[in-house]
């Protein structure tokens, strides 16, 4: 399911429907004002199966420049 940040009247679209339990949200942009920011939130059991350094990495930014394309 994808929705804005708040956009529906909720927090999370998934708020809308009883017994929605999503494993993982991902946010971006609408938490942040237009910035180039983002989030992600899963389920204790899925985040502590996640291998020590496989999140926080920026190896994307230098080869996409990802930086410049956010400055303009």
């Amino acid at each position: 399911m994808q929705a804005g940040v708040g956009r529906t009247g909720k927090w999370w679209g998934h708020q809308h429907f009883e017994g929605a339990d999503p494993d993982i949200l991902l946010f971006a942009k609408g938490i942040a004002s237009g910035y180039p920011f983002a989030g992600l939130a899963t389920k204790d059991e899925l985040w502590d199966g996640l291998p020590a350094g496989t999140m926080g990495r920026l190896t994307h930014l230098k080869p996409q420049k990802l930086q410049q394309k956010a400055q303009t």
